[in-house]
């Protein structure tokens, strides 16, 4: 099963963007206790549609202009009703051969019939209002890849982590001999121990298609080669502060956890450290 690159490049501003409710992962088990097969039964992920893009900015233009833009958008996608949640980020670390794009906007919506909502919202042109913003919108930014993703929120921490924070993703590939059915069961009880320890994060998985059901056919369009990893994994904190408070926490017995459990299935490779805020 090979799944899904996603190009996200250097240089850049990651503009996230989550389609949906923000809402705490429900489950009911006592995470202070210690972790049984039972706990990780009960952890109900939420299902989501993500789109991912891949953008430059245009004609010498920046996050100033991006910004008052985003701000023209969020108003009109408010009166739309839509379910649309976005994000502004920058990278910090990353690796210059994946990370090659100045702008990235991350979205999701909680399925598939909202996330068409969605599109017909962008593609509307009654409004005449709506298409200068638009056109405003096209003037400063152009996109080179655009995916449509499947995807899972594993985890969920304090609000604070999608309000504004460090995002770190990874891509990884999962080995002969296992699928993702196992690999998925292996990050449940990784929640619990997780948060048994006091981590306190937020955790999304991204893979392949919400249409097709196709790990090949992940996107709209893109230049790039999508088969070689499985899904993405996005680990969001409150901070880069509070990402490392939580490495503290998640300490030696995290790590032989992790070994044990993740290591054993899956190669992740880090993909980038950005920084994420909230624009809506």
């Amino acid at each position: 099963m090979k799944i899904i690159q996603l190009l996200i490049p250097s240089k850049t501003i990651f503009v996230l963007i989550f389609l949906f409710p923000i809402s705490a992962l429900s489950n009911n088990t006592d995470r202070m206790g210690k972790e049984t097969a039972n706990d990780s039964d009960q952890i109900e992920h939420e299902k989501l549609v993500f789109e991912t893009r891949s953008c430059h900015f245009k004609n010498e233009k920046n996050m100033e202009d991006l910004i008052r833009v985003t701000n023209k958008w969020k108003n009109y996608f408010d009166k739309s009703g839509v379910n649309y949640s976005a994000w502004l980020a920058t990278p910090q670390f990353y690796n210059t051969e994946l990370l090659d794009h100045e702008v990235y906007w991350f979205g999701a919506s909680p399925s598939r019939s909202e996330f068409m909502k969605s599109l017909d919202v962008w593609a509307s042109r009654e409004d005449s209002s709506w298409n200068r913003v638009r056109a405003e919108f096209d003037s400063i930014l152009t996109c080179e890849s655009r995916l449509a993703w499947q995807a899972e929120k594993t985890r969920s921490g304090s609000t604070e982590n999608l309000d504004q924070g460090r995002t770190f993703i990874l891509m990884c590939e999962i080995k002969d001999g296992y699928d993702l059915d196992s690999v998925s069961d292996s990050y449940d009880e990784m929640t619990v121990i997780s948060e048994r320890l006091g981590v306190d994060q937020d955790h999304f998985r991204l893979y392949g298609s919400p249409f097709t059901q196709s790990f090949k056919n992940t996107y709209f369009y893109s230049p790039g080669d999508f088969s070689k990893f499985d899904y993405l994994h996005l680990i969001m904190d409150s901070s880069n502060a509070a990402g490392y408070e939580n490495s503290l926490r998640f300490g030696e017995e995290g790590r032989k956890a992790r070994e044990e459990k993740i290591v054993s299935k899956v190669n992740c490779e880090g993909l980038g450290n950005l920084t994420h805020y909230k624009i809506r």
